[in-house]
């Protein structure tokens, strides 16, 4: 498997920073309908596999507008051996904190799933699969920050390796706030010193800013609208990436058809 650069390393100032490298790749997971793999940063490592679409479910079906458009149905969730090393607690506490770390880890995966589906569905026409619905799973192979930018990044490309109709890919990004210096796509360590922290999902084809969560307090309006400009920025040079990718992963899967048709 030869994974392709999102982004190549580019200079930084000495107000703000980035991390690289950032690769991707699709088609790895053979059952599914598309799939992708991202690595964000040294270690941050992430899969998406795509289904569907299919029937709705009777749950589905109940759903407002299901008629008209379809539904994504998205999971999130860490591999066993990536939430057993994220949680000191877990080795050093014993049973009850062990149970902690399972309700905190299930908590964690249910946030991310809510935030990956509204980074997602704003760029996915419905429309083209009525009545049906298309089930996106991701998986966090590796953790050391990121991983809700590498999740929406993963995902998006594994819709469009399935073919689903999208208004645009959905590229994400995450700016700290790190010793008075702004940090585009921070690490672990970066994002547990930061003093806040600003996750941007957008589609920048057409401008379209599909999320935007802030956790701690910037110190002025002012770098707030720098955040958002610089996530927006990496956004942007991200979904150039993507596109990338997909046409070599497009090119890849034709040289093997025709490779099989000989």
């Amino acid at each position: 498997m030869r994974h392709l650069p999102l982004l190549s390393p580019r200079k930084t100032t000495k107000k703000s920073k980035n991390n690289t490298p950032k690769v991707a790749d699709t088609g790895v997971v053979g059952a599914a309908a598309g799939s992708a793999y991202v690595e964000f940063g040294a270690r941050t490592k992430v899969m998406a596999a795509v289904y569907g679409p299919r029937p709705a479910g009777g749950a589905d079906r109940g759903a407002a507008g299901l008629a008209e458009r379809g539904c994504l149905r998205v999971s999130a969730h860490a591999a066993p051996f990536v939430a057993a090393s994220a949680s000191a607690s877990s080795v050093t506490g014993g049973a009850a904190a062990d149970a902690r770390g399972r309700r905190e880890r299930l908590g964690d995966a249910k946030l991310a799933a809510a935030r990956l589906q509204d980074a997602l569905e704003a760029a996915v026409r419905g429309g083209a699969f009525p009545k049906a619905a298309v089930d996106v799973r991701v998986s966090v192979l590796e953790a050391d920050g990121g991983e809700d930018a590498a999740a929406v990044v993963a995902a998006s490309l594994a819709l469009a390796d399935a073919g689903i109709e999208a208004a645009d890919l959905a590229a994400c990004c995450g700016v700290a706030l790190v010793r008075g210096r702004l940090v585009l796509d921070p690490d672990g360590a970066e994002s547990s010193g930061a003093d806040a922290l600003l996750l941007c999902a957008a589609l920048p084809a057409t401008g379209g800013v599909t999320q935007v969560a802030v956790r701690g307090a910037f110190r002025s309006e002012a770098e707030l609208r720098e955040a958002v400009e610089l996530a927006l920025g990496g956004c942007s040079r991200l979904r150039d990436g993507m596109r990338r990718v997909l046409l070599a992963g497009a090119a890849r899967a034709s040289s093997g058809r025709a490779d099989g048709g000989e």
